[in-house]
């Protein structure tokens, strides 16, 4: 429970971070998009390019606009939500630079079985259902009893032992039969032992699972933000490109709208790759039992 709930809080917290970040970027894209609509009206006050450029332009504003505004709703959704995790309280993600997160943990299947609660709960429990058959198995067991007396004064001729002296004595008690209870119970115990390894061969496999599931996760995530870095660079190069031809009179509004879209795509992408790779990174350490006490020696 303290696992998953403190997982679920660290991918909260990551998605807020990133629901900001993503606030700030869409803001520049609006910027960049105001910037673009001025240098529009301005060609058409020179009467360079037809009125339609500058309604094309005013949409693409009015379109960077709503998703702002989207971005901040989204923001405000996921601060609620962890406020809800939190008992009421608010928390913000601390301002700092966004970075590109690494593989900070080591994810191997059988360091985890080590660390997981879980199993170590059900290793007990067969340890525990082992004992108790050992115990039943003892049923039928003959019993020896030992007593010791001592007199230490007395006023009668038959007291036993004689005054001041000592008597040991030992009782051996051989069960001849006892109905088939302890062989029942030896059985009931093993059936128990039987469901309790099947219960924990199943939860190391779901371990496993965790593990192999998680770090796919990772490797899948690191994979789209190289990718989309690599996008990025293109497109930061093709819009900046377009954007001085058209300024200059030598492009086309329509290609500058393209590299608009295009950019904005990218960005974006890159951005929601990156917040991959940090839940990955949580689903990773939840995996891992990271969140949580390790288990008693």
């Amino acid at each position: 429970l303290v696992n998953n709930t403190l997982a679920s809080a660290e991918s909260l917290y990551w998605q807020a971070f990133i629901a900001r970040e993503n606030i700030l970027l869409q803001k520049g894209i609006l910027s960049q998009r105001k910037e673009d609509l001025r240098i529009t009206e301005e060609k058409y006050k020179q009467q360079l390019i037809p009125r339609l450029d500058v309604i094309r332009a005013q949409a693409k504003v009015e379109e960077a606009e709503s998703l702002v505004v989207d971005a901040e709703s989204v923001y405000r959704n996921t601060l609620a939500q962890l406020a809800t995790l939190a008992g009421g309280d608010e928390i913000v993600p601390a301002e700092e630079t966004l970075l590109v997160p690494s593989l900070s943990i080591d994810p191997e299947v059988e360091k985890a079985l080590g660390l997981r609660n879980d199993v170590r709960s059900l290793e007990i429990a067969l340890e525990r259902a082992k004992v108790m058959k050992s115990l039943a198995a003892k049923g039928m067991a003959p019993v020896l009893e030992g007593s010791v007396g001592y007199t230490f004064l007395t006023d009668s001729d038959n007291t036993s032992p004689a005054e001041k002296e000592f008597l040991f004595s030992l009782n051996l008690t051989v069960p001849a039969y006892d109905g088939g209870k302890t062989k029942e119970d030896v059985k009931e115990k093993s059936r128990t032992i039987d469901a309790v390894e099947q219960s924990l061969a199943a939860r190391k496999n779901l371990v496993e699972e965790d593990v192999v599931k998680a770090l796919n996760q990772w490797e899948k995530a690191v994979a789209l933000e190289s990718s989309k870095r690599k996008q990025l660079a293109r497109s930061d190069e093709e819009l900046l490109i377009t954007q001085l031809m058209y300024k200059e009179g030598m492009g086309a509004q329509i290609d500058l709208l393209n590299a608009q879209v295009d950019n904005q795509k990218v960005k974006t992408e890159h951005l929601a790759a990156i917040k991959e790779m940090y839940l990955a990174l949580v689903s990773l350490k939840q995996a891992m039992s990271q969140y949580e006490p390790a288990p008693a020696e």
